[in-house]
């Protein structure tokens, strides 16, 4: 699959996230989160998010394990896939 397809992919994943959380929002008169909020890692950017899923689901025991649970995962900050990501951008300290 290339990288366009899995961004989109991803995108699409976040958008569902939000229409349902915002027909809940409706529902019970809570205010609506960002897309930031619901799916995503704000210290990512989406490619960058797309790199730290790729390397998650390149371990085949990671393979069933649903795409928003692999992200409540990867945005962790002590997830070991944060620090490869930031030192490429040279922001290993952040």
């Amino acid at each position: 699959m290339n990288d366009g397809i899995k961004l989109g992919y991803l995108l699409g994943c976040a958008d569902r996230l939000l229409l349902s959380t915002a027909v809940d929002a409706i529902k019970t008169g809570k205010p609506l989160p960002s897309r930031t909020d619901l799916v995503g890692i704000p210290d990512l950017t989406n490619g960058e998010t797309r790199k730290a899923l790729d390397t998650f689901f390149a371990t085949p025991e990671n393979l069933n394990i649903p795409i928003l649970t692999a992200l409540s995962i990867i945005e962790k900050p002590d997830c070991a896939l944060f620090g490869p990501i930031r030192a490429s951008r040279g922001n290993a300290d952040v």
